[in-house]
């Protein structure tokens, strides 16, 4: 009984390797077969120029809409973002209406704040505080600089007194 199995397993080892071997090489076979003429001759040249002119259609010349953008409030070279009036559209569910990182009832509320709101603390690779964000502040992670920058800088103050930090 042992025999059989140890037979079978071989067997079905190498039907699997027959067919993954088959699968590569079909990808080869297909690209460098030539096209079967049996045994017809090929048609090589190229057909007579006949003497009626060959008309061509003129590109037809398409519409494009319109984009409204401001007069440039800022100057003639600066350049202006379009304007539109339509809303952005969100849709999900479960809002508790409580837009806020701190305050917020449930993931989607956390989800919309993140959307629409800015983070003004910026933090490196392993959560250090990034302190001068603004003009930027490289700091050094498995030997490797990086550098980092944000929209606000940060300044952290401790009183041991009150055992209060401040970030401003």
């Amino acid at each position: 009984m042992q025999k059989i199995k140890k037979i079978s397993f071989i067997l079905i080892v190498v039907l699997m390797l027959t067919i993954a071997m088959s699968a590569c090489s079909a990808e080869n076979a297909a690209t460098t077969e030539e096209p079967v003429n049996n045994g017809a001759v090929a048609d090589t040249e190229e057909p007579a120029d006949t003497e009626e002119p060959v008309k061509t259609e003129e590109p037809v010349e398409t519409e494009e809409p319109e984009v409204g953008f401001e007069e440039q409030p800022f100057g003639e070279n600066l350049p202006t973002a379009p304007v539109t009036d339509v809303p952005l559209v969100v849709t999900i569910s479960d809002l508790s209406q409580k837009f806020s990182p701190f305050f917020s009832d449930s993931g989607y509320d956390a989800e919309i704040a993140w959307m629409t709101q800015i983070t003004l603390l910026t933090t490196d690779r392993v959560g250090g505080i990034i302190f001068n964000a603004i003009e930027g502040e490289t700091v050094s992670y498995n030997g490797v600089p990086y550098l980092y920058k944000g929209p606000a800088d940060v300044k952290v103050e401790y009183d041991e007194v009150t055992d209060t930090t401040k970030y401003t």
